[in-house]
């Protein structure tokens, strides 16, 4: 048994080989750690869910370039992170050693029955789990800041301490549909690497031994009264060469995510930047949040100043305003600065804060991260990607730049009748609508232009919205979503707009429409992809339709095939070939003789049809497949689909 001292809870511990190890997830309520979907109930049985703060200890020492490399000091091993003292938080190679222990002591058993408690479904499957050597590895789950939860009860996410990329760290899964894959494509153990980052949530396993933690000696630590303000005789120096917070705004490190770090005038004035961790669902609880957060700076000795012009965030669609709150120590000026945002679309809805410490005297220098002159600046709050570098013509009386949104279902619209109505209230008017030859894209829908004339100058407002297909993270899924992409022209009102791009080609194979007699093919399916060439000319259009998940109910992907193939030669197309082909043949003849290698034991019937008509020829291709697809928490499962795939060659 382990007594962790610093909350009195007691762990089992089971002996595995020359390891000792925890038989519970750690369940330590550490600043920043979390419960699954926030509910503390289930932390009781599963235990709480880390992210890299935790279990990599990166406000410390450890790291000699920040967070955002991830590169770990090589003499910093291994790290107690948030374990208890005497514990710490496994390195791959210390999971290894238990896999290997339990394969050679499990008397053939499969590993993941031997480490599991129950039984897991796994696509209404099931695997007889003993637990024999009583490690209890049960399926807590994982958290994405932004996707949320999943696999509660189904899957288990467990910490390395080993970076195996400057950005990534290795985790370990067990259970759900992995074992699916197993069976189709064995392999010598139930787990899988999948590469994380900050902003993952899963358990933690500490296994016995002294682990390292963050100490500096040569850094004077700072005493902090009851009410978290450093002590009169333990002054902080923020001006320093060392970007570290003061005292005042520490606890920003343990309770918010630090996203940037900027020194200006030169050294007079220090500012981070920091976001929520967590993702919250519904504006009332964003409010409470950051009613919190004043409430908790107020105790701390900051007082409100005032509201401004939001020139501390740009992401995420942060408000115009930013509330302020000062508090002022000897000759420095401390300030707090936060900005509430959301994408309703999304459920997403957080807060930016925005910390400056100032020289006594210093004017304050803006942080604007917008580079968008005053006229277009309200832009700013729907770009989610950083601003291109402006472009300059007709000798800099024009000057161009170029945005692209997110992915946002079908939000979209709401998002850009904000900006219309903002762009309105701005005194922008509607100036026309025309085919989309204004952004470097593959989109061919319409453009649609709001300008104004002030003080000689013309500012132009062009956007344009495209459909497109985007995979959820967390679920097997995938859904029609809408991408946005604005382009910003200001140039002097006495010269004409000067063209930025050449005007799009729509005969060309990389802009072409569907030719009207193969339209039946995009109407007839769910899901599409497009690539063309110009050497030699083609365009292909790949259209799917998802059937199922599941490889035993093949039948009926084969059914909706022939059904398709039925569709085919209805529409005045000639059947030139019908062949039996398995998976890894079918991927062969699709990608170039490339495959996954995955062998799912099944057939599938691949018709081609042809069509000459005056200018193209037209083949078309209609099978069934199965194809392995991943998301980027490192959960997997299969696609059964029905697929045209249509293409058309230049003559």
């Amino acid at each position: 048994m382990l007594t962790d001292a610093r909350d009195g809870k007691v762990y089992k511990t089971v002996k595995l080989g020359s390891q000792e190890w925890m038989a519970e997830n750690l369940n330590y309520a550490v600043e920043g750690s979390r419960c699954y979907d926030n509910d503390k109930k289930i932390c009781e049985k599963y235990g709480r869910l880390y992210n890299l703060e935790q279990v990599l200890d990166t406000t410390s020492q450890a790291f000699e370039r920040g967070l955002n490399n991830l590169r770990l000091r090589s003499d910093f091993h291994p790290r107690q992170g948030v374990c208890p003292n005497g514990w710490h938080v496994p390195e791959k190679a210390e999971w290894d050693t238990l896999f290997a222990f339990a394969e050679e002591n499990g008397g053939g058993e499969k590993l993941e029955s031997s480490l599991l408690p129950y039984d897991w479904d796994d696509y209404h499957e099931k695997l007889n789990a003993s637990n024999k050597f009583g490690f209890n590895l049960i399926g807590a789950g994982v958290c994405h800041e932004e996707s949320g939860c999943t696999g509660l009860d189904t899957l288990t996410y467990v910490w390395t301490a080993t970076v195996v990329e400057p950005e990534y760290v290795m985790m370990y899964s067990f259970g759900g549909p992995l074992t699916l894959l197993f069976r189709q494509k064995p392999l010598p153990y139930a787990y899988t690497n999948m590469y994380v980052t900050e902003k993952h949530y899963a358990s933690i396993r500490c296994v016995k031994g002294e682990g390292k933690k963050s100490h500096n000696p040569e850094k004077n630590v700072v005493k902090s009264s009851s009410s978290g303000v450093g002590s009169s005789d333990s002054v902080y120096n923020p001006f320093d060469t060392v970007p570290e917070l003061p005292a005042e705004m520490a606890f920003l490190d343990s309770s918010y995510k630090r996203m940037s770090y900027a020194s200006m005038g030169e050294g007079k004035q220090k500012v981070w930047f920091y976001s929520n961790k967590t993702k919250y669902s519904f504006v009332e609880s964003q409010d409470s949040a950051a009613s919190e957060f004043v409430k908790n700076i107020g105790r701390r000795g900051f007082s409100y100043e005032g509201a401004v012009r939001n020139d501390s965030a740009r992401c995420d669609y942060y408000d115009d305003t930013s509330y302020v709150y000062v508090m002022e120590k000897g000759d420095v000026v401390y300030k707090l600065a936060l900005t509430k945002g959301a994408i309703p679309s999304n459920s997403n809805y957080g807060f930016n804060i925005k910390a400056v410490v100032l020289k006594d005297g210093f004017k304050e220098l803006s942080t604007k991260t917008s580079v968008l002159p005053d006229e277009l600046f309200f832009v700013d709050k729907f770009l989610t990607k950083p601003i291109k570098p402006a472009e300059e013509y007709a000798d800099g009386k024009q000057t161009v730049w170029r945005v692209e949104g997110p992915a946002c279902g079908g939000g979209c619209d709401s998002f850009i009748n904000e900006l219309v109505s903002d762009a309105k209230e701005n005194g922008f008017v509607f100036s026309g609508t025309y085919s989309n030859d204004s952004l470097d894209n593959e989109y061919t829908g319409d453009s649609h232009v709001y300008s104004k004339t002030s003080d000689g100058k013309v500012y132009s407002v062009v956007f344009t919205k495209e459909e497109t297909v985007v995979y959820n993270g967390l679920t097997p899924v995938p859904y029609h979503s809408y991408m946005y992409f604005i382009k910003l022209i200001v140039r002097d009102a006495n010269i004409d707009e000067v063209p930025t791009e050449k005007k799009k080609d729509y005969d060309s194979p990389k802009y072409r429409e569907i030719p009207e007699d193969l339209k039946f093919v995009v109407d007839s399916t769910q899901l599409m992809t497009r690539a063309f060439s110009n050497d030699p000319k083609w365009t292909v259009w790949a259209r799917s339709t998802l059937v199922n998940y599941d490889s035993t109910l093949f039948d009926e992907v084969l059914a909706v095939a022939d059904d398709y193939a039925a569709l085919v030669t209805s529409n005045g197309l000639t059947l030139k070939s019908k062949e039996t082909l398995t998976m890894n043949e079918l991927e062969k003849k699709l990608y170039n003789n490339n495959t996954s290698g995955w062998n799912f034991g099944v057939e599938t019937t691949v018709y081609t049809f042809e069509k000459d008509v005056e200018k193209f020829r037209y083949e078309i291709l209609v099978y069934a497949i199965i194809e392995g697809k991943s998301g980027n928490l490192g959960n997997r499962w299969i696609e059964c689909r029905a697929d045209i795939r249509a293409t058309i060659y230049d003559k």
